[in-house]
């Protein structure tokens, strides 16, 4: 079914730093060239000083406005769609009006986690919300702090990350019936939640409860992924998945002008690429200056897509990803 809504405009916003590869190899005593050939991904973004989600989320949404031909602050929604949060509470959305100068408003903010796929169902859910008449434009906000959460005795998943963020202004498409969500499916295997997560943080494992002195780099507070099995998980079910997509999108692969993947390690992105057949102009891979932004990858493809001007007004899009839980989930777009 087709919700008409338009995607008017993006923005994209990245820490100060640079980290490349070599350098990770330096710091922590490997042979030059070990990050990369695990991931991929040459170069990733950290933040320093006094960066934080909410500023860097803030600085993607003024590019998105400007783009866009709009005020600041010209939306009925802002959706915080992000798997790391700048702070238990308030949402990061909150935080994120706060930054932009909104903070009396009273523009209602909310976020949507879904880690990696977070970007997909916040898009998911502003479509809906348009289309049951309940708001008219929305800023959707990924904005990812990657660098803080990591383990690096684990190389592999150490060398995929990087921080930043992206801002995609969702509006109610008032001049065609032709642009909008086609189809969106999302499936969930929680019998694998323990491949791809962070223990601590949560009320299980709790600071207050375990002792406030807790060493700087307790694992339970860094992100822990068995890569090989998540792989295996997404690959055994991608072609049967994407099928269920077409199916209600009522459009398939053979319709699209480019399939944007969840930026996963290069490695996989090949495999992938190879499983569902499609050719390398069909096929975006962005993650070698990146990393993989968590919710910020998707809509930074999408982002780097129109800017490089791969896609335009028209054109039909599959965004596919995968996502602690483990979740598979994908869109079909109609720009």
């Amino acid at each position: 079914m087709l919700i008409n809504s338009e995607i008017l405009a993006t923005g994209a916003a990245f820490p100060e730093k640079t980290v490349y590869s070599y350098e990770l190899d330096e710091k922590y005593g490997h042979p030059v060239g070990t990050f990369e050939s695990k991931s991929g991904v040459q170069s990733r973004y950290y933040i320093s000083g006094e960066e934080t989600a909410a500023k860097l989320g803030a600085k993607s949404a003024v590019q998105a406005f400007k783009k866009a031909g709009l005020k600041i602050g010209d939306v009925d929604l802002i959706l915080g769609a992000s798997g790391t949060a700048e702070q238990a509470i308030p949402c990061t959305s909150a935080l994120i009006q706060k930054e932009l100068g909104l903070d009396k408003s009273g523009i209602p903010c909310f976020d949507v986690n879904a880690t990696c796929l977070s970007f997909l169902t916040a898009y998911n859910t502003a479509c809906a919300l348009i289309h049951a008449g309940q708001v008219s434009r929305v800023l959707i906000v990924s904005s990812e702090i990657a660098s803080v959460g990591i383990n690096y005795e684990n190389v592999e998943a150490a060398s995929l990350f990087g921080d930043g963020a992206v801002s995609v202004i969702v509006q109610k498409n008032e001049v065609s019936d032709e642009r909008g969500l086609l189809g969106f499916h999302m499936e969930t295997y929680s019998e694998f939640s323990d491949c791809c997560e962070i223990q601590g943080g949560g009320t299980k494992l709790h600071p207050r409860l375990l002792g406030w002195d807790l060493p700087k780099d307790d694992p339970r507070f860094l992100f822990k992924m068995d890569g090989p099995k998540v792989f295996k998980i997404a690959a055994k079910s991608m072609s049967n998945f994407i099928d269920v997509l077409s199916s209600k999108a009522g459009f398939g692969l053979d319709d699209i002008k480019l399939f944007i993947p969840h930026q996963a390690s290069s490695s996989a992105l090949t495999l992938m690429q190879r499983r569902i057949g499609l050719d390398d102009d069909k096929f975006f891979k962005y993650n070698k200056n990146y990393g993989n932004m968590i919710a910020a990858s998707l809509p930074l493809g999408l982002h780097l897509a129109l800017e490089q001007k791969l896609i335009g007004r028209g054109d039909k899009i599959m965004m596919v990803g995968t996502s602690a839980g483990i979740s598979i989930g994908g869109a079909i777009i109609q720009l």
